[in-house]
């Protein structure tokens, strides 16, 4: 999936001529804005997987710590979404042009193809140390990873 992901991107690079075409905005109301933030904001799953699930499992091994720990978890989003929003607003002008959007696909591209690689160089030597250390043989190695792989994720 990511060296195809990756292979997309490389041909939109070097094929796509799509600029970002600001339209006319029409003033939206304080109050139309507030609402599509809070959907935004509460109607996201993401909210509750990052911050029940994934900072709360973390904040657990800050048990002395969690008022610092929580100032923290919550300073650093809100500079994530302040860099997030100022930085789509100075990086407008520069997305108007063709270039700018290929230079993007071509980053995307190289990242993606990266993470695969890692990914497989990864698995190529854990299979290495399990055949150096165990002695397994392909078909095994195979059947140890589904092994590790259901008993980290079995939900039991």
């Amino acid at each position: 999936f990511l060296f195809y992901y990756g292979l997309q991107h490389a041909i939109s690079a070097f094929k796509s001529t799509e600029v970002l075409a600001l339209g006319d905005q029409a003033t939206e109301h304080f109050v139309q804005v507030l609402m599509i933030c809070l959907a935004f904001t509460w109607l996201n799953p993401h909210v509750y997987l990052d911050t029940v699930i994934l900072i709360g499992s973390i904040s657990t091994q800050y048990s002395l710590g969690k008022g610092w720990f929580t100032l923290g978890a919550v300073l650093a989003s809100w500079f994530f979404f302040f860099c997030l929003g100022y930085g789509a607003k100075i990086l407008t002008p520069w997305f108007q042009h063709p270039k700018a959007w290929k230079i993007l696909d071509a980053i995307i591209a190289c990242t993606m193809w990266a993470i695969a690689l890692s990914l497989i160089v990864s698995i190529w030597f854990s299979y290495i140390a399990l055949r150096n250390c165990f002695g397994m043989k392909p078909a095994y190695y195979l059947r140890y990873l589904s092994m590790i792989f259901n008993i980290l994720f079995s939900w039991k």
